[in-house]
């Protein structure tokens, strides 16, 4: 409204003008102009914080028809502006009644302004004519294309209306999806990582090789549900179109041999005779998102273990250069399976997508795999090929573009997932509302011998900490009483011993932008359950002072 204030001045202006006699204006309307213009320039300011925003809506648009109403009575391009711009305004706010209502004002405005204007504007087009009939001639042409013109605006901001409610309707739906598969991640990961964390946890205690077999077999499972649970995940987002790609420097050995493990461990069940092929030359570093590369990777390797009930599968892994600091990182897996027919392979990459369901009775699938794998590596800058012959086999390849890089700073630590070091001198805190997570968590850090106190939420959490020191805490994002982002602000910004003490979120929300929020909330990582041995134990050791780390051998 500051919009219609700075106008005043101008307002103010043509009105004396129009009072010297440079405009067409009589000193009647001069009066009135200034009077409507004042009404619209200044009073806004002053009525805005205590009228309803609708209320205000119908008064702004009130005055402004009654300014363009007196003004439209001066010339014949005043009138055309008169009956078009005043319901013109009344579109901005997408209210089709709005429209009608302001029309009908402003054409009555109008009306009375052109019955006290005509006995001296029109005489000298009209000599002789009477001055009622000259009246209803004006009225009447103006009434029709008022007609005309309201009409059509009424349609057009009918039809906006609908496309906005649509459109508003489409991201409430989105909001509340999102906001769905935020909670079910929590909920389905929660138990998952009892499971897998407690698998984990049994196989690397004493057991003879049937119950080790069979523990196996629930991990692997446990893995196979994990990949459906993040598949869902990531078709929200690359319907949302929100994919995210987050390079850094990788390993390409450690891919390599990343890769190898997850397919074998999916091959345990089916024992498929699988051949690799791995270029041995490939540059030691490279710059990518290796965790959406060895999505895609698992990806088609398990449809080719799933597919193929004889002969062979042949994975391949290398590099062809692109030119001094970049390559082609060139994925491909040949399977000896049932193959695609013709007229399947040009729907493969979409969503929902299943094919000879008959043959296939029994063979697990979504339809979303090979979908969310090729959004991935468009998201790269990559492509996806496919060759296959129906009852032969199929092959299919990825290709993305990679720098070379210098490995990074953190590669020159051994690997944690051996657990080469103890903090027997290191004090944390698991802070968690569910007894099994923090059992699970306490049964993965055994092996580092830490002295371990519990919290079962935010509120307990913040008092131990003000009690006593701790060297990491680890903190459930969502917990009753008070949140793990609630409880970490309160240890930051409270006048304690523990104000710097790194604190790792633990979290089974898995939504991207989550892990960002965390760590801006005053968190120095972030964990993903079910939880990876791996990952905690880099992170410990990452986190935890030197002088607190016994290295092993």
């Amino acid at each position: 409204m500051r919009l219609f204030a700075y106008f005043t001045p101008v307002i103010l202006i043509m009105a004396y003008l129009s009072y010297v006699g440079i405009f067409e204006f009589g000193q009647t309307y001069t009066t009135i102009v200034l009077v409507a213009g004042l009404t619209l320039g200044i009073s806004p300011q002053l009525l805005i914080h205590h009228l309803s925003d609708n209320a205000f809506k119908y008064y702004v648009l009130t005055a402004l028809a009654v300014f363009i109403g007196v003004l439209g009575t001066t010339s014949k391009i005043g009138v055309y502006i008169t009956f078009i711009l005043a319901p013109l305004f009344s579109c901005l706010y997408f209210e089709p009644r709005l429209v009608l209502h302001t029309s009908a004002l402003s054409y009555l405005i109008m009306s009375a302004a052109m019955y006290c204007n005509t006995g001296t504007r029109a005489e000298v087009l009209y000599a002789g004519r009477d001055w009622n009939f000259i009246f209803v001639a004006y009225l009447t042409g103006f009434t029709m294309e008022y007609i005309i013109t309201t009409s059509l605006l009424y349609q057009l901001v009918k039809r906006a209306r609908m496309m906005m409610d649509q459109r508003n309707s489409a991201e409430e739906a989105s909001r509340l999806k999102s906001e769905f598969l935020s909670s079910m991640s929590h909920e389905i990961r929660t138990p998952m990582n009892a499971i897998i964390g407690m698998a984990d946890v049994a196989l690397h205690r004493e057991m003879d090789d049937e119950l080790r077999h069979e523990i196996s077999i629930i991990k692997s499972s446990s893995a196979g549900l994990l990949e459906i649970i993040n598949d869902i995940l990531d078709l929200s987002r690359v319907e949302a179109g929100k994919v995210n790609i987050i390079p850094s420097a990788y390993s390409t050995a450690a891919l390599a041999d990343d890769m190898t493990s997850i397919v074998d461990a999916r091959n345990t069940e089916h024992r498929v005779p699988i051949r690799y092929h791995i270029q041995p030359d490939m540059p030691a570093y490279l710059y990518g998102d290796a965790v959406r590369l060895r999505q895609v990777m698992l990806n088609f390797a398990s449809n080719a273990i799933k597919y193929t009930d004889f002969g062979s599968i042949e994975v391949s892994l290398g590099c062809e250069p692109v030119d001094a600091d970049t390559v082609n990182l060139v994925y491909s897996v040949k399977d000896t399976g049932q193959g695609i027919r013709e007229e399947d392979q040009k729907k493969l990459f979409t969503m929902y997508a299943q094919f000879d369901t008959r043959r296939n009775h029994g063979k697990e699938s979504a339809g979303i795999g090979l979908a969310i794998s090729k959004a991935f590596i468009d998201c790269m800058g990559g492509t996806i090929t496919v060759k296959s012959r129906y009852g032969v086999g199929s092959t299919f390849a990825f290709s993305v573009p990679q720098k070379i890089t210098a490995a990074p700073a953190a590669d020159a630590q051994p690997a944690d997932s051996a657990v080469l070091y103890t903090a027997e001198s290191a004090r944390v805190l698991l802070v968690d509302d569910n007894d099994i997570n923090r059992e699970v968590l306490k049964a993965l850090l055994a092996p580092l011998r830490l002295t371990v106190e519990e919290a079962s939420d935010g509120q307990q959490a913040v008092t131990r900490a003000c009690s006593r020191p701790y060297d990491l805490i680890f903190m459930d994002s969502h917990m009753p009483v008070m949140s793990g982002e609630e409880a970490a602000h309160a240890i930051r910004t409270a006048d304690n011993i523990n104000q710097a003490t790194p604190i790792v979120a633990v979290t089974a929300d898995a939504i991207a932008g989550v892990r960002e929020r965390l760590i801006a909330g005053g968190m120095n990582d972030c964990i993903t359950k079910p939880i990876s041995p791996d990952a905690l134990y880099a992170a410990v050791r990452r986190l935890l002072p030197p002088e607190k780390i016994q290295l092993q051998g």
